[in-house]
């Protein structure tokens, strides 16, 4: 692809990233394939509404700047996962709210709960704990970044993979919506995950579609027969306890405050 056009396509990315609140001030970074040896990066420090694709910082593999700027202080975690992945041409790394609190939670998003996501993502798994920035991080995320097109940084952020640009940012997109579905979904009570059959359906699909790696996401082992044939059998929903629930999950969130009772 034409070197320019990746640069507006990263520069496009930052924007959109910055208008969906995932890259409050100066979080994230986000990196580009310009060749077998080349990277182009986000500059350190800078707002992403703000970007300029002449602004972009060339690299190569080793870190080694070619031209002028001064790259991400988080360019070691982009370069960890092109050196490993031949098949990734872009990174995108972002603080999704909703995301971030589960990784802040020590938590992953590793259950089969969504078809689309399931494909899309697979299971998103939790890194450990290391600092931003530094060869820690690095090894950190070494675990995951063979198998795994998106995962979560301990205490810090969330990191997407892409064949391209907008595949990486897509991901990120919808990395943030399934959090915030997730985190819906234990407030009303629990999850309903996909059986091992249905995540079959899923690989199944993928192949047709050109993808023969497997759904990474966490299936039951055994589908439950009411799932099996569609047919969930739920009680009624008591409108009072389900009520007291949401209040009980809001006052957690904000906790206490001018005019509100701890």
């Amino acid at each position: 692809m034409d070197p320019w056009r990746i640069r507006r396509d990263l520069v496009d990315a930052g924007k959109r990233l910055d208008a969906m609140g995932l890259v409050p001030a100066r979080d994230g970074n986000l990196s580009a394939r310009l060749g077998p040896d080349r990277v182009v990066v986000t500059p350190t420090a800078t707002r992403k509404r703000d970007l300029d694709p002449r602004a972009l910082v060339e690299v190569d593999l080793h870190g080694r700047v070619h031209g002028a700027g001064r790259a991400s202080t988080e360019l070691g975690m982009h370069l960890a996962v092109y050196r490993v992945r031949a098949d990734v041409q872009a990174v995108v790394h972002a603080h999704p709210p909703t995301a971030v609190g589960f990784a802040c939670a020590g938590r992953g998003l590793t259950e089969c709960l969504m078809p689309e996501v399931a494909v899309a993502l697979g299971a998103v798994p939790l890194t450990p704990y290391a600092t931003p920035g530094t060869p820690e991080l690095e090894s950190a995320i070494a675990g995951v970044v063979r198998g795994h097109d998106a995962f979560l940084l301990a205490n810090h952020g969330a990191v997407t993979l892409g064949a391209s640009v907008g595949q990486a940012l897509d991901r990120m997109e919808i990395l943030e919506q399934f959090a915030k579905v997730a985190l819906t979904a234990h407030l009303l009570g629990g999850t309903e995950i996909l059986g091992r059959r249905h995540v079959e359906a899923l690989e199944a699909l993928r192949r047709r579609a050109g993808d023969p790696r497997p759904v990474t996401c966490e299936p039951l082992d055994a589908t439950p027969p009411a799932l099996a044939t569609g047919e969930i059998p739920r009680p009624d929903p008591d409108p009072a306890a389900l009520a007291a629930l949401v209040a009980d999950a809001v006052r957690t969130i904000l906790g206490p405050g001018p005019g509100r009772k701890a």
